[in-house]
This record gives structure tokens, sequence and C-alpha cells, in this order.
């Protein structure tokens, strides 16, 4: 949204919005199912944008019952088409097709130019995905996370296999996945 051009409308958002810089001088709502209709509501906002199945279900029903106007955007499970998707939703929704237009060749570009840089790599590098949200709440993405879909994209193997979404970290589960290098949330 902020850079369809309508940055200075955006008045919260969650603990994930961290760019551009400005986005995290904004009030912060918290993060996926820790957001509560009431840290929303507080905000008085003119329009909440959803990702699906990003809120708990009865949060999105609180929003409902509030007649708070509310637009969610479903989602699939290709990190690169979901991408150009969401801006693409977002500039019909702005009414902003040809910025949506740009971006979205900008993103082609990126890609293209990852791609070749992947295309000279010699070797698959193995990697593990850290979520640490305190010492005692350390979690590994396994498989279908967006985790999963990032390495995926840039051609990384995922040292995690054997489960969906994300599980506890036990420290002999690492050495037993023997990963090259752990990228942290």
């Amino acid at each position: 949204m902020h850079e369809l051009g309508f940055g200075d409308q955006i008045i919260a958002t969650d603990i994930t919005s961290t760019y551009p810089a400005s986005m995290q001088q904004l009030p912060s709502i918290g993060y996926r199912n820790q957001i509560k209709a009431e840290g929303i509501l507080a905000q008085a906002p003119d329009l909440v944008l959803i990702e699906e199945g990003y809120l708990n279900p009865d949060v999105v029903e609180q929003l409902k019952a509030a007649q708070v106007n509310i637009h969610i955007f479903f989602q699939n499970h290709s990190a690169w088409t979901a991408l150009k998707k969401l801006v693409t939703d977002l500039a019909e929704l702005f009414d902003s097709a040809v910025k949506g237009q740009e971006i979205n060749a900008s993103i082609d570009r990126d890609m293209e130019e990852l791609n070749t840089y992947l295309v000279s790599q010699e070797s698959m590098p193995k990697a593990v995905f850290i979520m640490a949200r305190g010492p005692e709440t350390v979690f590994i993405a396994g498989e279908k996370t967006f985790a999963s879909e990032m390495f995926n994209l840039a051609k990384v193997e995922t040292a995690a296999t054997g489960f969906d979404e994300f599980a506890p970290l036990t420290p002999e589960s690492l050495v037993s996945m023997n990963p090259d290098y752990l990228v942290f949330f």
C-alpha cells in the first residue's frame, strides 16, 4: 500500500511491517494470532486490510460485528505469484492499476536478476528458518510455510523436512539437521 502511494493513510500496522522504516513509528496492533479486535478498533480505522488466515476467525467476526470496513486478500502458496497478486489486488482496491503494473514489472525484473544469479551457482546450500519469540518459544519452520517458499525461491534446500508449519526447536533436532545456515526472523 505504501509503495502504491498511500503510505500516509496507514494508521497502524502489525509487528511484521518494518518497511519502509517509517512504518515502525506507527502504532503496532501485534502479531497474527495475538491481535485482538479491541486493538484494531482502538485505532478507529476506515478500512482494515487482512490477509486470509492471518487473524483468528473470531477477531474477523468481531470486526464485522462492529461494522468495520474490512477487505480480505486471499493468498495462494506460491510466494512469487502471491506477491504479484497482492500487488494487483491492492492496486485495484485503491484504483491504482498503472502503479500496480509498474510494481509488478519491477518484481519481474528482480526475479530475472535472481534467476540469472542462481544459474551461476554450483551448489545449493542447506538452511533452517528459526523463529525465536523469546527464550522459551523457539520454533523451526517446516514445509508449507512462508520460509520454505522463500527458500524455494532462492534455491536453498530446507533442512527441516517431514513436518508442516512451525514446530518447537530442540538443540538435538538442530544438530541432526546439520544446516549450512541458520536464518532468523
